[in-house]
């Protein structure tokens, strides 16, 4: 990764390799988008994931948020499925991120925003 980020800026990247969270944290990147692991695609209750892209046995970096110092990684589980056609115990997911510099944006807009993904999510294994 080349790349010069200012220190005194928020920074965003979206990257297809989740597992590179240390990498980012080097670099002080405040957020990171990722996806790539397809949430697992198996998952089994109490055990987690079987495998990951690039990860092998027992994935860390594979779905939901996860920290490193003060780089935030938010993983999402993706809408489709990888060359292998079904997901077992790992629903798809489309997620939502609301970015704003005034701290009461979210107090003043949650309501909004979840009687929003209620009425759009769909379930189904």
């Amino acid at each position: 990764m080349n790349a010069k980020v200012n220190p005194d800026a928020f920074s965003i990247l979206m990257s297809h390799r989740p597992e590179y969270l240390k990498l980012y944290e080097a670099y002080d990147v405040d957020l990171v988008f990722s996806s790539h692991a397809h949430g697992r695609q198996f998952l089994f209750p109490l055990m987690g994931g079987l495998i990951g892209p690039n990860q092998g046995l027992f994935p860390l970096y594979t779905a939901g948020v996860h920290q490193i110092k003060s780089t935030s990684l938010e993983i999402s589980r993706g809408i489709e499925n990888s060359l292998i056609l079904i997901r077992f115990y790992n629903q798809p997911e489309l997620v939502l991120i609301l970015l704003s510099s005034d701290p009461s944006f979210f107090q003043k807009n949650v309501r909004q925003y979840s009687t929003f993904l209620k009425k759009s999510s769909c379930n189904y294994f």
